[in-house]
């Protein structure tokens, strides 16, 4: 009896850790690269947009959120910002303005 229960329990804490280091792993592809990481702490992926915890020049901790999917090249943090290069559908060809930080797939009709 003694070995059976045993052999529960090791089966039970093996399963155990096999999801455990299957949920990290799902987790941590999720998370796009970049220079953003030496600077950033608490970094996740929530909704399309990558969230985190930048640090600031004079020390101070800012909380910030980047729309990524667009990006091209690096992501940084920018004084406690997550920036990146936003690519665009049509070069050139859209308006100019800060909604670009936040809104992808970009387009103008007419």
């Amino acid at each position: 009896m003694t070995a059976f229960i045993f052999r529960v329990l090791i089966l039970s804490f093996t399963l155990s850790v096999a999801i455990f280091m299957q949920g990290t792993d799902s987790r941590a592809q999720n998370i796009p690269g970049g220079s953003y990481k030496d600077t950033c702490r608490q970094i996740s992926v929530v909704g399309g947009n990558l969230v985190a915890q930048c640090k600031t020049v004079g020390g101070d901790w800012h909380n910030s959120t980047l729309q990524y999917h667009d990006c091209s090249g690096d992501i940084r943090n920018d004084n406690g910002t997550l920036k990146c290069k936003h690519s665009s559908i049509n070069p050139g060809k859209t308006p100019s303005g800060s909604y670009k930080n936040s809104c992808r797939d970009i387009r103008t009709d007419g």
